[in-house]
């Protein structure tokens, strides 16, 4: 048999496998396809172990996703059959020839596929941190914190003994409070701390000294300055002249022996409101004019030097107290062995440049010999110190494939830097590296390439991409011609409609433009999914062509705000729609309406905090309501609720108390006919969803929830999720996505509407720019002329890469407003004034490509209708509607006729409440309480939280520190055990002083002598051969139409009606060929005879004995009497308190082997329960 072939990428072939090569690929050029491609390249042709390949993706959902492509490729490729072998026609260059050793090469792959490293580089650095903590000189138990929250509690702490006390940084503190707030201060520090390059401006008070010092104010002088002045600048030398008389006049009285907040003071003046602008505008002159007059000369560099060193108070206080945040924040990791998300880059570069750096550098060249980047249009200097240490350097041993596209680098504002892309391209290109491209488009149809490739027409007038080195001299083509857009009549569909706005003076606004388009939008999407003929039509070049549905539709905004003013008219229209990753979340009003209710719950006697609970949407009160209910008493229904909730929150029953949230206060039901209601409940369960997620991790208390929304919402502190702050589609119908063009990276649509943009940039307090050598520098303040002029550069360079983003998402269609103005007319301030002259300059040209629509008016519906939310704005309900029907008979015959699959546990069958639908609560330490015998003050309190805490660490503690310590007290004095005891202690909020007395009762379960079957001794079970800790069954509630135990099963289909039962065996162990279930249990029981705990037992586990034996059966396929006494031991009641480490093995422990015929009057007994029978 001949070897199967299989036809890769094209490029696959142009790459050199001996040197470093950059890959550029546009957009939908099949980016993601190359590199896994390139993944197996490597392991096929050139022979490398796929752990020897690192890839690094941009973001986790990207990572899983080439995770998956990858092994599927891995697995399709072994599973090729000759009828998907590659056809004849094409060459053996152009494919992977599968023989024998490529196939043992894919094998090898597939087998060794979990330690390939693909992840995002901030977890690569963190595997780097961790698995050569000794390289790194590091810690091993060292802390990873939000970085948000850590500069918080630094800045609090600067403030307080750093801010306040040393008498200079009062002065200056006090400065800042006269105008602005100390969050103001902690803000514009954070944003200055996470910026990378210099900060300017700097006060350098020798220089403006010296500059003063230098400043001519003799009177003699300035009639010489005025005869140059008039010379130079004739009529128009009055306006220069005032400025220097200003500037004269102020500058006498400067204080040059003052202090320094004297001097700042003074300087100040300068900038005073309605002549803030002199000074540049002096310096601006003089630049002006050539040298050659001895009194302009004189003047110019003084002049220069204040303009450049007068900061302002923004940058004087960043200036002055950040350095002594940073330096509070890194004592407080250095002794805590804390560190954040973005130190993990820095610690890994400075122990790469290290003095151990070269001993790490050889074992991760060692380790990696390939290295693939992806999205390398969005690194940072930082990223590429470290790859290039690691691969560029190795002195061709280890090789970099830097893969990405410049002109979507769009992630400036997170920190990328396109330049560092540029930088690390010319190196690679300039030592022999490759550079190829991705030059074939497979997303979009051939007349929409084509369309858009003349707008991105690099030779232009005026050309779209304008900054050197990222531009468009690579049209893409097409890759499926197959793709078309048809129209009504089945013809072929100009791919680009283009909706005019004519601008007059003053309409320059969103508020005059944004009204007209997204009218226009609602009623052409309607026309585009209508049911019965539909305006447009897209084809894949077989079978019937497809309609295009709303979710097939995108709306791409500039900003969040642009993207809620087109939903309000989409609205208006009833067309269908949703938010796609809207960013602020935690700045939603349901957001602090949560906070809100949280913190009366948490402190219910408050009444601030009720008031403000009583006007939030879980209660509804109306302002006007408020002076009736300020004191009421404790049996008032709103404050009984707020006791109800807040004795679920001190229980720890969280995901109970957010339910009750939700359900009591009715806030679900008023939503669902509120016009944001999908919104604003889709946030509330959100937000509950990241809070249930951060107990036992931030915080474990109500208080500490409450503390931490708090700070979420105030910005000092950020969820762990990567999408934290995301607001999540409001729901899963059909529905047009609304999203801004950044969120819309690596996305597609059948159709695309472009809105926006036409606005200015929210003001900032710093600037972002590079300097002459490349270097980023952040400006503080207002910048000068100048500096402004390459802020605006940089910006509109971004800007252009933003808008290609966002022409090329589209696969069929693309509608892009343009707006024409008179000579009068207002000129576009926002992201899209780069499209918008390529569009007009466009206009005369005659092309079948582009459709051309003026809109001149708003209207409510295209046919004069009145709109859905008028309709529901005039209509009133029938009489009796709104009353109160009791249908609860109605409501439980449709909940028994129409529920789901039961899930049930030992808990809920006991106590005869089987809950249908979902999961069950994991309450089985509900019975672990205090009971008559109280422990001694040294000793864990009985109670759940206590029974939680010791299944936790009997759960992860390792079985070989139990077996090595011979005492309690050597297991607790070894490091790791200690320190994991003291982090689940602060996790669960046990007292330290219990440790001790935890450690005793952990070994001694883990390593005291059992008494098994036969009287057979285990001497521990941290000894046992096998061993597995907490581990989960699930299995169908017995069923009349199932096989029973002793019947094969013949994999035919089985019918679940009933549901399932779930547990959690906290151990399986195997001893001498038998297997075993044991249960911790960490009762106080009043004696611990063996008659007290038999009848502990039989009272509160019997049934819980016989679910888990079930399981054990099941688990491991026992069928009959004889295979039951050759392989199962039988089960084991652990109680802790009352296990012997030293006795005889029976002490504290119930030990029981039902029969065979147990088992099965047992599984007959569950069959016939009637309480679980769901009703037809």
């Amino acid at each position: 048999m001949s070897a199967l072939r299989y036809e890769k990428p094209a490029i696959l072939g142009r790459l050199p496998k001996d040197r470093h090569a950059v890959i550029e690929a546009s957009a939908g050029t099949g980016k993601t396809y190359t590199i896994e491609h390139l993944v197996v390249e490597l392991v096929v042709e050139a022979g490398v172990p796929i752990a020897e390949i690192l890839v690094v993706t941009f973001t986790e959902k990207a990572t899983s996703e080439l995770r998956a492509r990858v092994r599927k490729l891995l697995v399709d490729l072994l599973a090729l059959t000759p009828d998907k072998s590659a056809a004849a026609t094409v060459p053996d260059e152009r494919c992977w020839i599968l023989d024998d050793e490529k196939r043992a090469k894919l094998e090898r792959a597939l087998r060794d596929f979990d330690s390939a490293t693909i992840s995002t580089i901030h977890s690569f650095c963190q595997r780097i941190l961790t698995e050569h903590a000794f390289a790194n000189q590091r810690l091993f138990s060292e802390q990873r914190v939000d970085g948000r929250e850590a500069f918080s509690a630094a800045f609090q702490e600067a403030l307080r003994t750093d801010l306040a006390v040393d008498p200079e940084h009062a002065a200056l503190l006090a400065v800042w409070l006269e105008s602005k707030t100390v969050p103001d201060l902690e803000k514009l520090l954070h944003a200055c701390a996470g910026k990378r390059g210099r900060l300017l401006p700097i006060w350098d008070e020798p220089a403006l000294d010296r500059a003063i010092s230098a400043f001519p104010v003799a009177s003699d002088f300035e009639l010489l300055l005025k005869d140059e002045m008039k010379a130079a600048k004739g009529r128009s030398a009055t306006a220069p002249m005032n400025r220097y008389a200003f500037l004269r006049d102020e500058l006498r009285s400067y204080p040059s022996n003052g202090a320094f907040l004297e001097k700042v003071a003074a300087l100040q003046s300068l900038r005073k409101p309605g002549r803030e602008k002199w000074l540049g505008e002096l310096r601006a002159v003089l630049d002006e004019i050539p040298p050659g007059g001895p009194a302009i000369d004189a003047l110019r560099e003084p002049v220069a030097a204040l303009d450049d060193g007068i900061v302002s108070l923004e940058a004087l206080v960043v200036q002055r107290f950040l350095p002594c945040v940073q330096a509070r924040l890194a004592g407080r990791k250095q002794v805590q062995g804390l560190f954040d998300f973005d130190d993990m880059l820095s610690l890994v570069r400075d122990s790469l440049q290290g003095a151990h750096g070269e001993a790490l550098v050889g074992l991760l060249r060692e380790r990696y010999r390939y290295a693939l980047i992806d999205e390398f249009q969005d690194t940072d200097e930082l990223q590429w110190e470290i790859f290039r240490r690691i691969f560029f350097e190795s002195g061709g041993k280890n090789f970099l494939f830097l893969i990405g596209d410049p002109k979507q680098a769009i992630y400036r504002f997170r920190g990328a830097d396109v330049e560092t892309y540029l930088a690390a391209k010319g190196e690679l290109v300039a030592a022999g590296g490759a550079r190829e491209a991705l030059t074939e488009n497979f997303r979009s149809t051939a007349r929409l390439i084509e369309a858009y490739n003349r707008i991105l027409d690099q030779q232009g007038d005026p050309p779209f991409f304008t900054r050197a080195g990222i531009g468009y001299e690579e049209p893409v083509r097409c890759g499926n011609q197959a793709l078309e857009l048809l129209g009504p009549d089945g013809e072929p569909a100009a791919p680009i409609h283009v909706f005019e706005l004519p601008i007059r003076k003053g309409e320059m606004s969103k508020d005059v433009l944004l009204p007209v388009l997204g009218a226009r939008l609602a009623r052409e999407i309607r026309a585009i999914t209508d049911p019965v003929a539909p305006s447009l039509r897209f084809s894949k070049g077989s079978g019937e062509p497809e309609r295009i549905a709303p979710r097939d539709i995108y709306v791409l905004c500039s900003t969040k705000d642009d993207g809620e003013r087109v939903g309000e008219e989409l609205r208006k229209a009833g067309v269908p729609h949703a938010h796609y990753k809207q960013e602020g979340l935690l700045d939603t009003d349901a957001a602090r309406a949560l906070h809100d209710v949280l913190a009366a719950v948490a402190e219910p006697d408050d009444h601030a905090k009720r008031m403000r609970a009583w006007l939030s949407p879980f209660f509804g009160l109306r302002l006007r309501d408020l002076p009736s209910v300020r004191d009421l008493p404790p049996s008032d229904p709103l404050v009984q609720r707020l006791l109800d909730w807040k004795g679920e929150a001190d229980g720890r029953r969280f995901e109970r108390l957010f339910s009750r949230l939700l359900d009591e206060s009715g806030i679900v039901r008023r939503l669902v006919l509120s016009d944001s209601g999908d919104r604003d409940l889709t946030n509330f369960l959100h937000l509950c969803e990241l809070l249930l997620e951060a107990l036992g991790s931030t915080c474990r208390t109500l208080p500490e929830l409450v503390a931490l929304l708090g700070r979420w919402i105030d910005g000092t502190a950020k969820p762990e999720q990567e999408d934290g702050n995301q607001q999540r589609l409001e729901s899963d119908r059909d529905a047009v996505q609304i999203m801004t063009m950044h969120a819309s990276k690596g996305l597609e649509a059948k159709v695309v509407f472009l809105v926006g943009g036409v606005g200015p940039r929210p003001a900032s307090s710093t600037a972002a720019f590079h300097d002459r050598d490349g270097a980023r520098v952040t400006w503080v303040g207002k910048p000068p002329k100048v500096v402004q002029t390459l802020v605006d550069r940089e910006a509109e360079w971004e800007d252009q890469r933003l808008l290609y983003v966002a022409l090329t998402r589209a696969k069929a269609r693309l509608y892009l407003p343009a707006y024409p103005s008179d000579e009068d007319g207002a000129a576009l301030k926002g992201a899209y004034r780069v499209l918008n002259p390529r569009l007009l300059a466009m206009r005369g040209e005659s092309d079948p490509l582009f459709t051309v629509e003026t809109l001149v008016g708003h209207d409510d519906t295209e046919d004069g209708s009145v709109s859905a939310s008028v309709s529901l704005r005039d209509w009133e309900p029938a009489y009796g509607l709104l009353e109160e029907v009791d249908r609860t008979d109605e409501l439980n015959a449709l909940r028994a006729a129409h529920q789901g699959y039961r899930i049930t546990s030992y808990t809920q069958l006991r106590e005869g409440a089987p809950k249908g639908g979902h999961e069950p609560e994991r309450d089985e330490f509900a019975g672990e309480s205090e009971r008559a015998a109280h422990p001694a003050d040294d000793e864990l309190p009985g109670g759940a939280g206590s029974g939680i805490f010791l299944h936790e660490l009997l759960e992860k503690v390792s079985p070989r520190s139990v077996v090595e310590a011979g005492s309690p007290e050597e297991f607790l004095a070894r490091t790791e055990v200690g320190e994991f005891f003291q982090r689940e202690a602060a996790r669960a909020g046990v007292d330290r002083r219990h440790l001790r007395h935890a450690g005793a009762l952990v070994h001694g379960a883990l390593a005291g002598r059992i008494r098994l079957r036969d009287g057979r001794i285990l001497e521990g079970i941290a000894h046992a051969p096998r061993l597995l800790r907490e581990a989960e069954f699930l299995y169908p509630i017995p069923e009349r139409s199932h096989p029973r135990l002793t019947q094969a099963l013949t994999g035919q289909h089985l019918e679940i009606r009933r549901g399932f039962v779930k547990g959690f065996v906290d151990v399986l162990f195997e001893h001498d060929g038998l297997a075993y279930f044991g249960d911790w249990k960490s009762d106080v029981l009043p004696s611990w005879s063996r008659a007290a705990i038999d009848e502990r037992v039989e009272k509160s586990y019997r049934l819980q004995a016989q679910l888990y034996s079930l399981a054990l059966v099941k688990m491991i396929g026992v069928r009959d009497e004889a295979s039951y006494e050759a392989r199962v031991g039988g089960f084991l009641y652990l109680f802790l308190r009352g296990m012997k480490p030293d006795g005889d093995g029976t002490e504290g422990v119930h030990f029981e082997r039902p029969s065979w015929s147990h088992i099965l009057e047992w599984e007959r007994a569950l069959l016939e329960r009637e309480d679980l029978e769901v009703a037809t």
